[in-house]
């Protein structure tokens, strides 16, 4: 099955880590995001307990055409 799917230009993706966060772009996004969260008032927040949810259902396997990543 595998030889099939790489012949029609499929390739795996088994990384759960996105390389693109590790750019200075987004590292500068993430500055700029922490200093607009100083402005929030604290009594605005929301905070969501996700100490309930399930993480092992993530998918680690994904199929996509060469070159491209697979969409989630």
């Amino acid at each position: 099955m595998n030889r099939v799917l790489h012949r029609m230009g499929l390739t795996r993706k088994i990384s759960l880590h996105a390389v693109e966060g590790d750019s200075e772009a987004v590292e500068v996004l993430r500055w700029e995001y922490a200093l607009a969260m100083r402005q929030v008032a604290a009594d605005a927040l929301v905070v969501v307990d996700e100490t309930g949810c399930c993480t092992d259902m993530t998918r680690i396997h994904g199929r996509a055409s060469d070159g491209r990543g697979r969409a989630s």
